[in-house]
C-alpha cells in the first residue's frame, strides 16, 4: 500500500473498496479544486479526511452512496461530500492514503465499525489495549481540545420566506460562523429563502433576533455585530 501517493478519486474509491472487502480500515484525503467554491479556500481547508468504514460509498452492495469527511481546518465536521459532488459541483482534484500510525502508541491496523478505539490528537486511531496516557502526548492534547470545545457557542440554522420571518431552527454542527455558514447553505432546501444563524433560541424553537450573527439574502450573507 503507498500512502501520500497522489492518485485519481477512482483510484481511491478502488482502493477504498478493495479494503472494505477484507476488513481493513483504510483512510484517505480529498483535495477539491479551488474552483469548486465561489469564494477562495486554501488547500487545507479543500481538503476532507475519509474513511471505507464510515462512508458506505465504499461498501459495495450498500443502500446508501454517502462519503462522509472531515475537513482538515478543523471547521467542518462529517461532511456528506457525496451531495456536495453532486448538488454543488465540488471536484475532486486528486485524493491520496494516508497512514494512521500514532507516534506513542500501538498501531491498531484494522478495525470493525462498532470496535471501541480511541483517536488521538492527530487523528490516529489507538487500541485502547496498548493506550498508555502517561506517554501518549497527542492523548493528552485531544483531551484537553475536547475540553475546550465544550464551551464553544452552538450555531442554529433556520430558512425562512423572507428578512424579518421565523422558523423552527436546527442546531448546527459547526464550530465557527465560516463553517456554520457552510453547513447553512448545505442545508437549504429552497430557492429565494434567508438563511438565518443565531446563537440562542426561544422557548418556541425560533432564533433570538438579538443573538442572529449573519443571514443570507439573494444568495449573498451579510454578518451583524451582536
Amino acid at each position: 500500500m503507498e500512502f501520500m501517493k497522489k492518485m485519481t478519486f477512482s483510484e481511491l474509491e478502488r482502493a477504498m473498496t478493495a479494503a472494505r472487502l477484507v476488513g481493513e480500515k483504510l483512510y484517505g484525503i480529498i483535495v477539491f479544486t479551488r474552483d469548486s467554491f465561489k469564494r477562495y479556500y486554501t488547500q487545507q481547508e479543500r481538503s476532507y479526511l475519509v474513511d471505507n468504514m464510515t462512508s458506505m460509498h465504499f461498501q459495495p452492495g450498500a443502500a446508501s452512496d454517502a462519503i462522509v469527511g472531515d475537513c482538515l481546518d478543523e471547521a467542518d465536521f462529517g461532511a456528506r461530500l457525496d451531495r456536495c459532488m453532486k448538488e454543488e459541483g465540488w471536484v475532486p482534484e486528486y485524493c491520496y492514503l494516508v497512514e494512521h500510525t500514532c507516534r506513542y502508541c500501538k498501531y491498531l491496523h484494522s478495525l470493525k465499525p462498532d470496535s471501541e478505539a480511541y483517536v488521538c490528537n492527530m487523528g490516529w486511531i489507538i487500541s485502547p489495549l496498548c493506550l498508555d496516557k502517561k506517554k501518549c502526548k497527542d492523548w493528552k492534547c485531544k483531551e484537553l481540545r475536547e475540553e475546550k470545545h465544550v464551551t464553544k457557542s452552538c450555531y442554529y440554522f433556520a430558512e425562512v420566506p423572507e428578512p424579518g420571518s421565523f422558523g423552527k431552527a436546527e442546531a448546527l454542527k459547526a464550530s465557527n460562523l465560516i463553517s456554520a455558514k457552510r453547513e447553512a447553505s448545505r442545508k437549504s432546501c429552497f430557492y429565494w429563502t434567508t438563511l438565518v444563524i443565531g446563537t440562542e433560541l426561544n422557548e418556541d424553537g425560533f432564533i433570538k433576533p438579538e443573538s442572529v450573527l449573519a443571514s443570507k439574502i439573494d444568495g449573498k450573507w451579510e454578518d451583524y455585530e451582536c
